[in-house]
């Protein structure tokens, strides 16, 4: 996930047209640069997607909420993977903040019992 942010920030740059320098989206970009490599050797856990069961039967609504993604995804396709990949990398530091603040309470809350 952190090579594909990378070169989603890539393109998403390439794409929009940034030729010159700009000191903000270059550190924005060495940010996102940096915090990919770290979090490429961290031990945070991502969702694996393993429990989506694609064999079943899926409902319209379903149906139309992946049309829709593929047809917005085709329209701006860097940006979309970019944000995408940046909100996956984002998530798995989410889930480990949830799971640290569950263990803090469940502890608190043996503690005090």
């Amino acid at each position: 996930a952190a090579a594909a942010l990378v070169a989603g920030m890539v393109w998403t740059k390439q794409s929009i047209g940034v030729t010159e320098y700009d000191q903000y989206l270059t550190l924005v970009s060495w940010v996102i640069l940096v915090g990919a490599g770290v979090l490429m050797v961290s031990n945070i856990r991502y969702y694996s997607f393993k429990e989506i069961n694609l064999k079943g039967r899926a409902s319209f609504k379903l149906l139309l909420i992946a049309t829709l993604i593929i047809i917005v995804t085709t329209l701006w396709p860097s940006a979309i993977l970019f944000v995408f990949f940046l909100a996956y990398a984002v998530s798995g530091l989410i889930m480990t903040m949830v799971e640290v603040r569950k263990k803090r309470q469940m502890k608190k809350r043996a503690k005090n019992a």
